[in-house]
């Protein structure tokens, strides 16, 4: 097969010509598999009889496993105790007459790989944390103005150069997480031989296997190092002719695990992508559907917008005036609307996926809600509702009661909100189609991974052809006359672009913090505005009897005595209170990302003046300033910032409240809502310290200079042999455009 021959024929020319360190960036943009991979999964195709493998994919926390406990075990909550990969095993779930699961243990060979990954990273490391020492000794000794730097100083920066070479090793992701696994394996003194009787546990019910399973893929399981996946077979009609398989989050703070899900997809015919209606369609989210329509070549994806429950309340139940079904269509238009906006954006950046994404255009959302199918499926069994359910059905009666005030209407609305029938629907269109699908599917794969191949090949070529052209034209003497200007300036630069970047980070920290303490004032504002609308005074009035033998006798004897008091609706206040949260919420999430996504972009510009300034020979290499700076920027973690769900009960009331009783709410109110922004402000101050913290840790000048050095040394080595090191490239780059 053409494929395999092209993928074979690359892998020979890399491994020949050692291009490992200077490709791993191309093979992750373009998803290139390794030769043995895409024969397996090409050879999976083929398979008689083979069943339609289904994915579902999402975020961490998405609410994958809810949607699966309701479309497979009928709302009861099996995956989070035995199928959610806690660690780097992929968990799948077919049928079969018996419990039972199949546990795939890394072979002799997947572990020799990870030997040789955990070598070269150990290999790198000590490398690496040489150069750093002996650069930091070096400024040290120029600092002080010594011959020789003191034991305690020279015990700082060498844990500090071992802490610079942590930081620069762990972003090579591929690299880290082979070592991590061997590292975790080598600990374990367990060999493959005695892990033999456990490839096969079988278990009388689901708890049992549940507890025998946890040594396979609990976080502190004894064997979880070994696991490479966990194959669930369950007496389950639901699951016949399909597979499904549950995977870790894509954005998953474990790289390894997320990784391993990556990989996972080329495996799929049908995805399941599920992302909450609440941050519907992130960024992570529109990285997957690129990757898995363009990389991977998969056609059948559907998308799920998960725990619609959380969306029934606040503007979107006022809007509607409380019509429960009026809400939920509304909601769904919304959805449905922001995906279609998303489609049309990647259809502009992508035409030749149109056909593709037109499927999209031409469907509403399928939205749901496990959590209420977990409640309709044990509805005469509340008192073993875990907390979630609890809370969610409290908000339900409180907020729609009429919906929910007998048995009969709440389970024909918990059905509703579940929306399984729709989506069971789509997963029987599926089934139906399997033997289409999967022929289509091989037919995609192979044409996405041909135009993948072929990216990747031009992507190397250019980067040696780029190469050749410095070899031939630079000269040896200028290039040593660079390294000794570079050497020259490097202290005094390197210091400069720190300060430039130190200080820049700091304008920026004040500059987000006002925007974003301005933004929080203006809602709490708009807030108090609305506590303010809710509150009204109300004219009462009562009788008062004046007694027989009063003055005021007759028809003076009885007294109209009509006062005013304080009414208030309190679903208006928690409505607002509710709002308010989520627009914190949400305004500080997008005004933090956004910060986070322009920065890459105003570093560069800021850092380029000084570097001009300082670098006598102004032979910048402006491509890897902005990789230094993309590097950096990429290792953000944007801080986890959650304020919904956490009003307090006394204040969780609707209907109208009078007296006494409505001037008590109110005050607590208030002062929820005084405590709240101090607490915002103060969260404010310490996200940014986090997330800006972060970036200061990072010695920008260091390491411009020091790929700048390795540059030029390469240079100068190839300069030095010029015929050999020409001829060596141009041979690598031959045999490169020879593969077609």
């Amino acid at each position: 097969m053409k494929l395999i021959e092209i993928s074979k024929k690359l892998e020979e020319v890399i491994e020949k010509s050692d291009l490992y360190d200077s490709i791993k960036i191309f093979k992750n943009e373009f998803s290139i598999l390794e030769t043995s991979d895409l024969e397996k999964t090409i050879l999976s195709m083929d398979e008689e009889n083979r069943v339609l493998k289904i994915g579902i994919v999402g975020r961490v926390n998405a609410g994958k496993s809810s949607l699966l406990n309701a479309l497979v075990f009928d709302g009861k909550d099996i995956l989070p105790k035995a199928a959610t990969p806690m660690t780097a095993a992929l968990t799948k779930l077919e049928y079969g007459e018996i419990i039972e699961a199949n546990v795939e243990f890394y072979t002799q060979e997947d572990i020799d790989s990870l030997k040789t990954y955990y070598n070269k990273y150990e290999e790198k490391f000590e490398k690496l944390k040489k150069e750093k020492l002996d650069e930091l000794k070096e400024k040290e000794i120029k600092k002080l103005k010594v011959a020789e730097i003191d034991e305690y100083t020279k015990n700082n920066i060498e844990q500090k150069s071992e802490n610079i070479a942590n930081r620069e090793m762990k972003k090579d992701e591929q690299l880290f997480s082979s070592y991590d696994q061997y590292s975790k394996i080598k600990a374990s003194n367990l060999s493959l031989n005695e892990l033999k009787k456990f490839e096969n546990i079988q278990a009388d019910n689901i708890d049992s296997l549940n507890k025998k399973l946890y040594d396979f893929v609990g976080a502190d399981g004894k064997y979880m190092p070994f696991t490479k996946s966990v194959t669930i077979k369950l007496n389950n009609e639901n699951l016949k002719d399909i597979e499904i398989i549950d995977t870790p989050g894509i954005n998953d703070p474990i790289a390894s695990r997320e990784e391993r899900t990556k990989e996972l997809l080329k495996n799929c015919d049908v995805i399941f992508v599920v992302s909450p209606s609440g941050q519907f369609l992130s960024s992570e989210d529109i990285d997957l559907l690129d990757r898995i329509t363009k990389k991977e070549g998969i056609q059948e994806i559907y998308i799920i917008a998960s725990q619609i429950d959380n969306q029934l309340y606040g503007s979107e139940k006022e809007k509607n005036r409380g019509d429960l079904l009026k809400v939920l269509e509304s909601i769904k238009n919304t959805l449905t609307k922001s995906m279609k906006d998303v489609i049309t954006e990647q259809i502009k950046q992508f035409p030749y996926q149109e056909d593709i994404f037109d499927k999209f255009m031409k469907n509403d959302v399928l939205y749901s809600s496990g959590a209420t199918y977990s409640m309709l499926q044990r509805f005469e069994d509340k008192e073993n509702w875990d907390d979630n359910l609890n809370h969610i059905w409290k908000n339900l009666n409180q907020h729609y009661k009429d919906y929910f005030s007998d048995d009969l209407s709440a389970k024909a609305n918990l059905y509703l909100l579940s929306n399984m029938q729709n989506i069971q629907n789509a997963l029987k269109e599926v089934r139906e189609k399997k033997d289409e699908i999967i022929r289509k599917r091989k037919e995609e794969f192979i044409k996405a991974k041909l135009n993948s191949f072929e990216q990747y090949n031009k992507s190397i070529q250019k980067d040696i052809k780029e190469k050749i052209e410095k070899i031939k034209s630079s000269d040896i003497k200028d290039i040593k006359t660079k390294k000794d200007n570079l050497l020259k300036v490097k202290s005094q630069t390197s210091e400069a672009v720190n300060w430039k970047y130190e200080d820049f980070l700091d304008a920026n920290k004040q500059i987000l913090k006002s925007s974003l303490n301005k933004e929080i004032n203006k809602y709490f504002q708009n807030n108090n505005d609305e506590i303010s609308k809710s509150e009204d005074t109300k004219t009462e009035s009562y009788t008062k009897d004046h007694g027989f033998f009063s003055w005021k006798f007759f028809s003076d004897r009885y007294e109209k005595i009509s006062y005013d008091i304080v009414v208030v609706k309190a679903g208006m206040i928690q409505n607002a209170l509710e709002d308010l949260s989520l627009y914190i919420e949400n305004s500080m999430k997008n005004s933090i990302s956004e910060e986070v996504n322009s920065l890459k972009g105003n570093i560069y510009k800021q850092i380029m003046p000084v570097l001009e300034k300082n670098d006598g020979d102004k032979n910048l290499d402006l491509h890897q300033i902005q990789k230094s700076v993309r590097n950096i920027i990429s290792s953000l973690r944007i801080p986890e910032i959650n304020y919904t769900n956490k009003l307090p009960n006394e204040l969780k009331k609707s209907g109208t409240l009078k007296g006494s009783e409505a001037e008590d709410f109110i005050e607590r109110a208030k002062n929820y809502a005084k405590s709240f922004q101090r607490n915002i402000i103060r969260d404010i101050e310490k996200h940014l310290n986090t997330l800006f913290g972060s970036l200061k840790q990072h010695n920008l000048g260091e390491e411009i200079f020091s790929h700048y050095k390795k540059e030029i040394e390469n240079l100068e080595n190839d300069i030095e042999n010029i015929e050999q090191s020409l001829l060596k490239n141009e041979y690598i780059l031959k045999q490169l455009e020879s593969i077609k």
